[in-house]
């Protein structure tokens, strides 16, 4: 039977690492991570166009979600 410290040992010497200006995009659990996405990636930045999409929110997308719980909030107390 393996230990458990050589088991996460070698998952992370199994990790495949994205190539520089490639998306950093990761999927997986427990250190046991896979890096699908193949997408360029701009200089500077971790993830290609579409995964910055998923993982960012603008300010401005922020405050508008942030009102419209307030509002959601301000007619169940009504």
């Amino acid at each position: 039977m393996v230990p458990e410290n050589k088991k996460k040992a070698r998952k992370m010497d199994d990790l495949r690492l994205p190539r520089t200006g490639q998306c950093k995009w990761a999927e997986g659990t427990g250190g046991d991570y896979i890096f699908p996405c193949k997408n360029r990636a701009e200089p500077g930045v971790s993830y290609c166009a579409e995964h910055h999409a998923l993982v960012y929110i603008s300010a401005e997308e922020r405050r508008r979600n942030r009102e419209s719980r307030q509002q959601i909030g301000s007619h169940a107390a009504a």
